[in-house]
């Protein structure tokens, strides 16, 4: 059986609603969640939408157009966008697996940013990274 795009954004957006409501400290990755959320229905309701109804139809069509390959970080294929938002999702688990350590006083962000270095960071710039 096959995953259909439509249902994996449907999904992503029930995260982005999530992290909407963990407050200011993931205000940066619920932007990037709707933005990658943003492509990908653009690609799945697009011109070439029947390349994009599902993800092995995907993977099959920028793997034939050479799009996979691209190293232009301003021109994401719906591959490309797949990944970083399986990314984010690794941060957020992170994130949710950390919480149990936190006491009643502590603050979200050093747990933040600790689920940041062992997920993410890998991926940035340093000035990103900062």
């Amino acid at each position: 059986e096959q995953l259909c795009i439509s249902h994996y954004i449907a999904g992503y957006r029930e995260v982005y609603k999530f992290l909407t409501l963990l407050g200011s400290v993931f205000t940066w990755v619920a932007a990037d969640v709707k933005n990658k959320i943003d492509v990908l229905h653009d690609y799945n309701t697009g011109d070439n939408k029947q390349k994009y109804q599902t993800i092995k139809e995907m993977l099959e069509h920028e793997v034939e157009q050479n799009m996979i390959n691209r190293n232009k970080k301003d021109d994401p294929s719906g591959s490309r966008t797949l990944l970083r938002l399986h990314r984010a999702l690794e941060y957020v688990v992170a994130f949710l697996a950390k919480l149990e350590e936190l006491e009643d006083q502590d603050k979200c962000a050093p747990i933040s940013r600790a689920a940041y270095e062992a997920t993410l960071m890998r991926h940035h710039i340093w000035a990103v990274q900062k």
